[in-house]
């Protein structure tokens, strides 16, 4: 059986069995189900059956029709637990089977779906925090709670229950209350059936408030707290759908919702409202803005009448209304009114265009989302085909401006951050998409201007690091020859014997390793000698060589000069200071010579 169960904004809750073939719902009491709050036309929309497949349809109402919150613009099927809304008013549709229908094989041994896994029929377990129940169990002389942690649980009047009430109308175990897919499952056990808001079942999904009566028992079933809004906000969202078991009808708790016409009558109300709507089902067109809300004060009482003949408006009301719906965002609307202008001739070429200019506009406000998200680049890769007499045309254009600076001003600090890593190369690629973009930039200047610095930076640290290269090799290549000649000098003193090495640096050398040295070579080995330990003598020899071979060479005298100073032979350190200050004046070769002298 199909039955809606429509809540008000208080939480107060009707059942309505569908009984007849279309039901319409709506302010006016010419409905089959009357509903008085303000924010729903006279006629708002109606629910009807073909194929035992339950539809919904919006008849042109003001504040519109939506399915589990979507606006709908069309008939649409529904499904068990979907949700209407038309006003304040939730409209759930629920398809239930017949009471007293036996329970069949597979109900019984349906697995639990439950956050922690699948468990079949008869484990316990611990439910989660979202679905832990509460029973309110009343009677005369009874009142007591009972929550339900875990599932199943047994009710009865036996010691063996989970839920114990001693009370004449109950059986030893009577009833169990499990969590099965997401829902809470009622079951009779005793195969009498039990009411549960005044409707007997075998087994029912269970919703908060619902009212169990066994005889004078009465159990409430709750999750959680007692508050109907929480329900509704934060219990029954996760309630799934649990197509075998039947789901009962929700209490009426003061509900402010009439029934136009008795059940009774429901077919009769439906084949006259069906007369009066067949016509060829076009929507009243829209009218003034008072006409169109039509639950204004200034027309209550009055009924919007669908008939052609007095609806049909002047050519360009519709498209009026779809510009003016468009303008205030309500797309869908705007859309539906160009539809109808589409229909009439007189107005068919205009709709067209004021078509072509909504897909315009959505179209600019799509590059302009990219350019407010900073999309810059994206945004500028949107060209549009926005002709100059077009209403978006001055949107285009500074949408296309500022995604066009603020893309050069992006491609600017990334590529001055490839020239801080030495990129130059992807800095000059980006340049080149800056010019692209626009060629009077201030960035191409200032970006070209920062890649020449770089350029300039990188040559000459190129050339400094040849140069240190050279100065490197050249210092390398003295060096190795100053070793070899030490290693040789080495060598050759090392080989000979005092009184012979003595005898040769008289002679002038005779197969000794400074033969074939420079003048040069020879004072620059008599340094590093006279430096060492114990090396004075061949220092001394040395520089003598140097001597005879350049008389004049004042380096090699000024330094015999010191070294026989340091061995205390006083007359030759003053005949080589004598020889060197003839050669060039010198304060520290005089400085010596007087102390010498004195």
């Amino acid at each position: 059986m199909h039955k809606l169960h429509i809540q008000d904004d208080e939480g107060n809750t009707t059942v309505v069995p569908v009984t007849a073939d279309t039901i319409t719902i709506g302010r006016n009491d010419d409905n089959t189900i009357q509903l008085t709050e303000r924010n729903v036309s006279r006629f708002h929309a109606k629910v009807y059956r073909e194929e035992n497949v339950l539809y919904v349809e919006d008849i042109r109402s003001s504040y519109g029709t939506r399915v589990n919150g979507i606006r709908i613009t069309e008939p649409i099927p529904l499904k068990a637990q979907d949700t209407v809304q038309v006003g304040d008013y939730k409209i759930r549709y629920r398809q239930e089977l017949a009471a007293g229908r036996p329970i069949s094989s597979r109900q019984r041994t349906a697995p639990l779906d439950m956050s922690a896994g699948n468990v079949s029929d008869g484990t316990r377990l611990n439910l989660p925090e979202h679905a832990q129940a509460l029973l309110h169990i009343s009677a005369p002389g009874i009142d007591q709670e009972h929550p339900m942690r875990t599932t199943p649980i047994f009710i009865g009047s036996d010691s063996s229950n989970d839920c114990i009430v001693q009370h004449t109308d109950l059986a030893d175990r009577h009833l169990q209350l499990r969590y099965e897919k997401r829902q809470f499952v009622l079951s009779d056990l005793t195969g009498n059936g039990v009411l549960v808001n005044g409707e007997p079942y075998r087994q029912v999904i269970l919703s908060p408030g619902d009212d169990i009566a066994v005889g004078a028992l009465h159990i409430q079933f709750m999750i959680g707290v007692s508050d109907a809004s929480r329900w509704e906000t934060e219990v029954l969202p996760v309630v799934g759908d649990y197509e075998d078991v039947e789901s009962p009808p929700r209490q009426n708790k003061n509900l402010m919702v009439m029934i136009g016409v008795l059940v009774s009558a429901a077919i009769l109300v439906a084949i006259l409202f069906m007369t009066v709507f067949k016509s060829d089902d076009k929507p009243t067109p829209p009218q003034d803005r008072e006409a169109i809300e039509n639950n204004g004060d200034k027309n209550e009482g009055q009924v919007v009448e669908e008939d052609d003949n007095s609806a049909i408006a002047k050519d360009g009301d519709y498209l009026s209304q779809a510009k003016k719906n468009w303008a205030d965002g309500n797309h869908d609307a705007a859309r539906q009114a160009l539809e109808l202008a589409s229909e009439n001739p007189n107005t068919l070429k205009a709709a067209e265009e004021l078509r072509q200019e909504f897909r315009l506009d959505e179209q600019v406000q799509e590059l302009e989302t990219l350019v407010s998200e900073g999309r810059f680049i994206t945004a500028l890769e949107r060209e549009l085909d926005i002709p100059d007499s077009s209403p978006v045309h001055a949107r285009y254009v500074k949408a296309r401006e500022s995604a066009r600076e603020n893309a050069a001003q992006e491609y600017y600090d990334k590529a001055k951050l490839s020239l801080r890593d030495g990129d130059i190369r992807d800095a000059q690629r980006k340049l080149e998409r800056i010019k692209e973009i626009n060629a009077y930039s201030p960035y191409v200047r200032e970006l070209g201007d920062r890649i020449d610095k770089k350029i300039k930076q990188r040559a000459a640290k190129q050339q400094r690091d040849e140069e240190q290269a050279k100065e490197r090799d050249r210092k390398a290549r003295e060096k190795r020859l100053r070793e070899e000649a030490e290693k040789k000098l080495d060598s050759s003193s090392d080989t000979k014997k005092t009184d012979d090495k003595t005898k040769e640096n008289k002679s002038g050398g005779d197969g000794s390793a400074t033969d074939g040295m420079s003048v040069n070579e020879l004072y620059r080995t008599a340094r590093k000698l006279a430096t060492k330990p114990g090396q004075r003598g061949a220092a001394i020899d040395i520089l003598r060589k140097v001597v005879s071979r350049r008389p004049g060479h004042f380096r090699a005298h000024k330094t015999l000069g010191i070294l026989y100073v340091q061995d205390g032979a006083y007359s030759k350190a003053e005949h080589h200071l004598k020889k060197a200050l003839q050669i060039k004046d010198d304060p520290y070769i005089r400085g010596q010579l007087e102390r010498i002298q004195r």
